[in-house]
């Protein structure tokens, strides 16, 4: 198999795909770097070439990567899952929605809701992709 380029690669791969989950939460309106989230750094092949924890100093931390192409968060991180998570509060105003598993006889999955039982995007396999889909539905129908 030839390795090809992230940006020439099929849009339509598994959205469990950690790359394009990370791809898709950068591109959300809500998305910022936080201190304390991971960056992975990529080459054009989407090999890992680096990693740097933002921090309070760090130029991401007031600044986009200068190649947003090549960075993202590593979404396998818990203090970036963290990040997210308080990113998805902020963007839909509400200080008490989690991302918790549910399940039935039919099977498991993750959402992002409150306590009131209000939900925040679509469900997703892990807890990274229902974080993202509820940072990706604010200003829909959620």
């Amino acid at each position: 198999m030839t390795e090809q380029p992230i940006s020439e690669m099929e849009t339509t791969q598994p959205v469990s795909n950690p790359c394009t989950l990370a791809r898709r939460a950068v591109e959300c309106p809500g998305w910022k770097w936080m201190p304390g989230m991971l960056a992975v750094n990529t080459n054009d092949y989407g090999a890992e070439i680096g990693r740097d924890r933002i921090c309070g100093r760090h130029p991401y931390a007031t600044e986009p990567p200068p190649i947003l192409d090549s960075t993202w968060p590593d979404l396998n991180d818990p203090a970036t899952l963290g990040c997210l998570l308080a990113l998805v509060r902020e963007a839909w105003g509400e200080a008490d929605a989690a991302a918790v598993r549910e399940a039935n006889e039919i099977g498991q999955w993750w959402v992002v809701r409150n306590f009131g039982g209000d939900y925040f995007g679509e469900p997703g396999k892990t807890e990274a992709e229902a974080l993202v889909y509820a940072l990706e539905a604010v200003g829909g129908e959620g």
